[in-house]
């Protein structure tokens, strides 16, 4: 095998990887009532598989997804029929993407109401935040200007205690 058709296949691995994942977190769904109208529309461009009885039966674009899901996770170990399922995986699962067979599930919309609600919480905390920065700045302020008085207050004493210690002496 090329470097280049090594490089093809991690690419194509990390995209079937990425698609399992996504299926698995619920980010994706199948949607089989469309994929029944898929499929009934694009009968000629399936592919037909053996029986081990010699007929052929049609199978439908959901269950030729599933199989192909399947025979590539179950092929990930045996080199002699990797690369094959690879390129199945990955063409029912551009089948399955290109006819709307898939789409946002659940688990995306979690994901968002999640981010939503750290969102809300994160800009509470920023305010807060701010407010303490506020509050310490206004007390720093304070801080400064009695530390400007008593710097002031010990430069006037200084001047007054030359001045008393020369009397004494």
């Amino acid at each position: 095998m090329s470097l280049q058709n090594e490089q093809v296949d991690e690419e194509v691995i990390k995209k079937i990887e990425a698609f399992i994942q996504r299926l698995r977190d619920l980010d994706y769904i199948i949607e089989d009532n469309r994929a029944s109208l898929i499929h009934n529309s694009i009968k000629p461009l399936i592919y037909d598989y053996a029986k081990d009885d010699g007929q052929r039966e049609e199978e439908c674009l959901v269950d030729l997804l599933a199989k192909s899901i399947t025979e590539y996770e179950l092929s990930k170990n045996i080199p002699s029929n990797k690369i094959s399922s690879i390129y199945k995986c990955e063409h029912w699962i551009n089948v399955a993407l290109t006819n709307g067979i898939v789409k946002e599930g659940r688990g995306l919309v979690n994901k968002l109401k999640d981010s939503y609600e750290k969102n809300t919480k994160l800009e509470g905390d920023l305010k807060l935040f701010s407010n303490q920065n506020i509050d310490l700045r206004k007390e720093l302020e304070i801080i400064s200007n009695d530390l400007m008085r008593a710097k002031q207050r010990i430069e006037e004493l200084e001047q007054i205690m030359p001045s008393a210690g020369s009397e004494h002496s």
